[in-house]
């Protein structure tokens, strides 16, 4: 699992990008969660456009709905909305 450090310097890089300006924000977040997907990005899915399964940690399947999201740009919020993922 990633920790608070390592997940703020994957969160700044991704920000840096620049073609997120033209993002919508769950695809901003898609961007960011994608840093931390766990193996093959064929089992990285987006379903129903807000809910994302993907693989945080080893051998596991996360469905995270992105319509619970905060804005992109909250970093705190996001970060705290994000392991409220990991932890489940």
């Amino acid at each position: 699992m990633a920790n608070l450090i390592h997940t703020i310097q994957i969160y700044s890089f991704v920000k840096e990008r620049p073609h997120l300006a033209k993002l919508k924000n769950f695809e901003k977040i898609i961007e960011f969660v994608k840093e931390f997907h766990l193996g093959d990005l064929n089992n990285f899915v987006l379903k129903n456009n807000f809910d994302l399964i993907c693989s945080l940690k080893a051998n596991e399947v996360c469905n995270i709905d992105l319509s619970q999201a905060p804005r992109f740009e909250d970093r705190d919020s996001l970060i705290k909305w994000f392991y409220s993922h990991l932890k489940n």
